[in-house]
């Protein structure tokens, strides 16, 4: 009878659980909150970027040879990025969101590379 009822407080006592979840192509991470047989969940959204169309092809231009190289680990580093950020003071994004703006360019130009190789095979 002593564990049930340890069992039963541990059920009571407040906890949270953070739950990575894959939704579609975006993470929502879900923070369950367990507190006297109650059940709430709260769905936090991931960071949203616009980038206007004369910064992206500034980060396009300056980062093509990442963006165009094959290697698929290959990014610009820290230094890199930052040097690019003092010469273009007017880009308001952070350096992390810079690269991920590189990232997702270079995933960009492997597919529509691959899809203008497969509209040549026979």
């Amino acid at each position: 009878m002593g564990s049930i009822q340890a069992l039963q407080v541990a059920w009571k006592t407040k906890f949270i659980s953070h739950v990575l979840q894959l939704v579609s192509r975006y993470v929502v991470i879900w923070v369950v909150y367990l507190d006297d047989d109650s059940l709430s969940r709260v769905a936090k959204k991931r960071k949203f970027t616009r980038w206007s169309k004369q910064d992206a092809e500034l980060v396009i231009k300056h980062f093509m040879a990442w963006v165009s190289s094959s290697a698929s680990t290959s990014l610009p580093l820290k230094p890199d990025i930052l040097a690019f950020k003092t010469k273009y003071p007017n880009v308001p994004h952070d350096w992390e969101t810079v690269r991920n703006k590189v990232l997702n360019e270079k995933m960009a130009y492997a597919k529509r590379k691959q899809r203008k190789l497969d509209e040549l095979k026979p």
